[in-house]
């Protein structure tokens, strides 16, 4: 009687308050939710258990490194190939159900990480995993919020501000629930955890937002209206850049904190109490490019994200850690905000659909080219810190992007 109940209710579904631009946000606060419990502990995961297998390098802690650049040099691998196999398939299947068998890839993605305790080769065929996920869901996410996000005035940072404020009150926690989970429970447990948030995540997109026919998508329109267009040259750049920094970010800032806190409770405290203070500047920064301008926002947040960026290099106390990582977070808004609401705007010029494939392309074709590159010399030198001189190159190059 009960699901016949719910069921009824669920056909009933667009009488109901909630609107498509609250679902896609509720999808996404839930899915961030999801994701901040591992999203930080995954590049630790995968360095911890590599110390066995020292099949990359002869060097421990090169040889953990390479581990983890190998899951994410596959995973953006694995974005381009299936952008280029199932790139129609995701139209012709409609974005909702795409979406909802996205969050089915990051689980088996979860599954096989949880796995690879047992066997470390695990490790690709999650990153594979994850790499399906990402091209399933974020390019209907993204196609999904610019469409039905906007307000009428073609700015997006007031929305991006409301997003990410929305998405940080509920994965601020993460960390430090991610952490107490792994510290008291195992990663099994908080693996399960976040399944279980995943499938929940695909409930008000399905349910609440309607979406009409959609034309055919081909890579040959992708590739000469955008990647091979000169026009889109400082775009292209400047979504490298935002990748580049964000992933040298990702391994090495992760394990470096690790490196030197050695506690997945104190990690998980430090980045859930700096959030805080991100999450309070948010709304604040998006109102504010929407009405005095993005460039000299984001300009700002890029001086002060590649300063803490090279300042990584030299490294020397347990202060300076903890330092860092407040100041990143509380200019995150000033450097992420004005950026998504440029590349958003600037997917309204044309295909918004054919422009969000071709960022999509452009992020994990450029990531996986410099992790190839970075795991090289890595792997010749052994030696790791002049890495955040990268991540600051890639920081600067965003400034290209057309405000």
């Amino acid at each position: 009687m009960w699901l016949h109940s719910l069921l009824s209710k669920i056909s009933r579904a667009k009488d109901y308050t909630l609107d498509e631009v609250h679902a896609i946000y509720v999808t996404h606060v839930i899915y961030g939710l999801a994701q901040s419990l591992l999203g930080i502990f995954i590049p630790i995961y995968i360095y911890n258990l590599s110390k066995e297998q020292l099949v990359l390098s002869e060097n421990l802690v090169t040889n953990g490194f390479l581990w983890v650049i190998l899951f994410f040099a596959v995973c953006s691998l694995v974005v381009v190939l299936s952008i280029l196999i199932f790139g129609r398939l995701i139209f012709e299947w409609t974005l909702k159900k795409t979406i909802f068998f996205s969050q089915l890839f990051l689980i088996a993605c979860y599954a096989f990480l949880s796995l690879a305790e047992h066997n470390l080769a695990f490790i690709l065929i999650a990153a594979a995993f994850c790499g399906v996920h990402n091209t399933f869901y974020w390019i209907p996410y993204h196609i999904f919020f610019v469409k039905r996000a906007d307000d009428g005035d073609k700015k997006y940072g007031a929305e991006i501000g409301k997003r990410d404020l929305l998405v940080s009150l509920s994965s601020t926690l993460g960390p430090l629930l991610g952490a107490l989970m792994i510290a008291h429970l195992g990663f099994s447990v908080l693996y399960g955890f976040a399944i279980f948030l995943l499938l929940i995540s695909t409930l008000p997109i399905i349910i609440f937002v309607r979406e009409g026919e959609h034309r055919t998508h081909t890579f040959s329109d992708v590739y000469s209206n955008f990647i091979k267009n000169r026009a889109y040259i400082k775009t292209s750049l400047a979504l490298g850049g935002s990748t580049i920094s964000g992933t040298i970010s990702a391994i090495f800032w992760t394990l470096m904190l690790y490196f030197g806190i050695k506690s997945f409770v104190e990690i998980g405290f430090l980045i859930t109490s700096s959030s805080v203070l991100a999450m309070i500047l948010l709304v604040i920064v998006g109102k504010a490019i929407d009405t005095k301008g993005k460039k000299v926002i984001h300009s700002l947040g890029v001086a002060v994200g590649s300063l803490l960026q090279i300042s990584r290099v030299f490294f020397n106390s347990l202060g300076f850690l903890y330092a860092n990582v407040i100041l990143d977070n509380a200019n995150s808004p000033s450097y992420n905000v004005p950026f998504n609401a440029s590349i958003y705007e600037k997917s309204l010029e044309g295909s918004v659909s054919d422009f969000l494939i071709y960022r999509e392309i452009m992020l994990h074709g450029i990531r996986l080219i410099v992790l190839v590159l970075v795991g090289v010399v890595l792997y010749l030198t052994n030696s790791w810190t002049w890495t955040f001189f990268v991540g600051a190159i890639g920081s600067i190059l965003t400034i290209l992007v057309d405000f």
